[in-house]
């Protein structure tokens, strides 16, 4: 009697556990779905390159579609002033995966929208897919963009 209280006890403490650490888990995800979607849109939306520089790893790397690799969190803030400077974009992203590894997780997903070029020229509508390494920071619980890579549909 006593091992099957002992096993039950067992049973029960590590579904409280495992339910803790699911709970958790959903709160990371639904913290990296933010940052994704409602605060790298705000930024893009809003061309405020400090806003975007808030998302990115001091480390970070952007593999932009038909470029070379911008390598760094200073190359990074440039190549996204350049690219403010040059178009506004209404973009909506669309996360269809979120996946975590430790201190590591990524991002899958799609966006669609409208760029326009700030020289003149007619808007263009736009979708395309992309996938975000992130790494959470030290404190345990905040999320930042490590690597990024996306392209255009033809």
């Amino acid at each position: 009697m006593r091992n099957i209280t002992r096993l039950a006890f067992l049973f029960l403490a590590a579904l409280s556990l495992n339910l803790l650490t699911g709970t958790a888990a959903f709160a990371q995800q639904d913290e990296i779905r933010r940052l994704l979607t409602e605060q790298y849109e705000k930024a893009d939306a809003s061309g405020n390159v400090d806003l975007k520089m808030r998302l990115y790893m001091a480390d970070a790397v952007l593999m932009p579609p038909d470029g070379t690799a911008v390598v760094g969190y200073q190359a990074v803030r440039n190549w996204h002033q350049a690219t403010y400077a040059r178009m506004s974009s209404q973009l909506s992203p669309t996360l269809d995966e979120v996946t975590m590894i430790g201190d590591w997780a990524f991002a899958r997903g799609s966006w669609t929208g409208t760029i326009t070029p700030k020289a003149g020229g007619e808007a263009k509508h736009e979708t395309g897919k992309f996938v975000i390494l992130l790494r959470r920071l030290p404190d345990g619980g905040s999320w930042r963009i490590a690597r990024e890579m996306w392209n255009a549909q033809p």
